[in-house]
């Protein structure tokens, strides 16, 4: 199955990135990866992003600031915010914030493949 979909990963975490890319990749979507905050505006601006999929806490940078840029960018990018560090104040923030959903990391990153 292919589609027209395009999704950003954005970790600070290697293993989390890869994995989560070749998951989506193997379900047919097209898959872009970002290291950090400043990466991804970087891959938002040169390509059509559809959905990013973020990690809250990353180095020096939130995926709240990252959401924040984003809804001013372009509201209609998804965004899914993933944290291994969630708290109930955070998933209400982020929800009202303007992300679609809120995860929590509760595997290693080959458990969950």
């Amino acid at each position: 199955m292919t589609t027209n979909y395009s999704i950003l990963i954005v970790d600070d975490e290697d293993d989390y990135r890869e994995m989560f890319s070749l998951i989506l990749r193997e379900k047919g979507y097209h898959a872009y990866k970002a290291a950090s905050v400043k990466e991804a505006k970087e891959i938002i601006k040169k390509n059509k992003i559809d959905v990013v999929i973020t990690d809250l806490i990353m180095k020096n940078e939130t995926g709240i600031e990252l959401l924040h840029w984003v809804k001013n960018y372009n509201m209609e990018i998804g965004i899914i915010m993933v944290t291994a560090y969630g708290t109930v104040e955070t998933a209400v923030q982020a929800i009202q914030d303007g992300a679609y959903n809120y995860f929590i990391k509760v595997m290693t990153p080959v458990l969950c493949y």
